[in-house]
C-alpha cells in the first residue's frame, strides 16, 4: 500500500529526537526522516499485535509536509481496523491518521 498524506510538523518540545534532528536537518527533512523510521516500527508493532488502541497525537504546528510512504498491506489493514472501523474515511484522511499514529508511537517509545 502507498500512503500519501499531509502531515503536520510536531511542535517544539514534542520529542527530544525531533528537536535534535530539526536543529541538524531542518524541520521538514527531520520529519521525513523520523516518519520513515516511525512507520517501519509502527508496522512491526501492528503486525505483532502490540498496537491495541490509539496514541495521543503530539502537539503540532500549523505547517505540514506532503509525504508518500509504502506500507505493508497487512499492517495497513490492521491500522484501518483501529482507525476506521466503519471503513468510510477517505484514503488521504486515513493516511494522515496512520502517519500521525506512527509518529505518536515513535515519540511514546522514545519517552
Amino acid at each position: 500500500m502507498t500512503i500519501k498524506a499531509s502531515v503536520p510538523l510536531p511542535a517544539p518540545g514534542s520529542s527530544a529526537l525531533f528537536d535534535r534532528a530539526e536543529a541538524v536537518y531542518g524541520a521538514k527533512q527531520a520529519l521525513r526522516i523520523i516518519l520513515a523510521n516511525a512507520l517501519r516500527d509502527y508496522e512491526a508493532a501492528l503486525l505483532a499485535g502490540e498496537v491495541r488502541d490509539l496514541s495521543p497525537e503530539p502537539p503540532r504546528r500549523s505547517e505540514s509536509i506532503q509525504v508518500g510512504r509504502a506500507m505493508d498491506a497487512a499492517a495497513w489493514a490492521r491500522a484501518r481496523e483501529l482507525l476506521d472501523p466503519l471503513g468510510i474515511l477517505q484514503e488521504g484522511r486515513l493516511g494522515r491518521m496512520i502517519l500521525s499514529q506512527a509518529l505518536a508511537w515513535q515519540f511514546r517509545e522514545e519517552g
